[in-house]
């Protein structure tokens, strides 16, 4: 998975997937920043076990990664460095992906039939929205950030009212 965006005058894209060792085995996850116009990694940090998703912030300032695992949590971090901001409580089983309102407001995660919206700034689950009738395949906010969609693994298409910000 990848999230591209603009800090600082640089083109930034993140990348989430398999670290490997100097032998080229795999040896864990880690999320990577690129520096697009050198096609450098600039920042590299590890990701718990099967690490799948980034997103970007719309500010480009903050990062949200998650992993396939039900023990991990949703991790945010400074995106221009790649230090650890702080991560959410507990969030669905077998998360597959996030993705911010365009605000920033609300941090929609999703894995399963389950989407998890939460506040960004206290960090508190404010929704779920349960009633889908496959796994969540993907997530997207309207532009105001009003509505949320929902598509899932057998072809419906939901839209659901996002809790004010």
């Amino acid at each position: 998975m990848h999230a591209k965006e603009r800090i600082q005058d640089v083109y930034t894209l993140a990348t989430a997937g398999y670290r490997n060792d100097e032998y080229g085995h795999t040896d864990g996850h880690e999320a990577q920043l690129w520096d697009v116009a050198k096609r450098t990694a600039r920042e590299r940090f590890d990701l718990c076990k099967d690490g799948l998703a980034v997103a970007f912030s719309p500010s480009g300032k903050s990062l949200a990664t998650v992993c396939d695992d039900d023990t991990a949590p949703v991790e945010l971090w400074q995106a221009p460095s790649g230090r650890s901001e702080t991560s959410l409580g507990e969030t669905t089983t077998g998360k597959v992906g996030v993705t911010y309102s365009p605000r920033g407001a609300t941090l929609a995660v999703f894995g399963g039939e389950v989407v998890q919206l939460w506040d960004t700034t206290e960090h508190d689950l404010q929704a779920q929205l349960v009633g889908n009738t496959s796994n969540v395949s993907d997530v997207a906010f309207s532009p105001d950030g009003r509505l949320v969609a929902t598509a899932t693994f057998d072809g419906a298409v939901r839209l659901w009212k996002a809790p004010p910000p």
